[in-house]
């Protein structure tokens, strides 16, 4: 893609020293100048307009809910965790702080 020809607007971040290295390597690795690189990373990571208006344009309808109760019965058959998955989600995380 040619941004030389483009209109452009100018974007400044502050990056910490060492990510700044980081994506200074891997532009050389890939042999594009940081801007290219950074460019190129954006341009894969964010929606174009056309697929941003179309995911804001999608609704959660009472058929998908519909569908995943049935999923969720069909998977637990009945069965009910014994605790509160929210009790369970605190416990791990406790024990992963008392760890480090």
């Amino acid at each position: 893609m040619d941004h030389t020809s483009s209109p452009r607007s100018r974007l400044t971040i502050d990056l910490d020293p060492a990510l700044r290295r980081r994506i200074k390597v891997a532009a050389i690795q890939n042999e594009q100048s940081v801007s290219e690189y950074v460019r190129a990373i954006l341009e894969r990571a964010l929606p174009t307009q056309s697929e941003a208006d179309f995911s804001s344009t999608r609704r959660l309808t009472k058929e998908t809910i519909d569908y995943f109760h049935k999923v969720r019965e069909e998977t637990m058959r009945g069965r009910r965790f014994s605790v509160d998955s929210t009790d369970l989600i605190n416990d791990a995380r406790d024990e992963r702080i008392s760890q480090q």
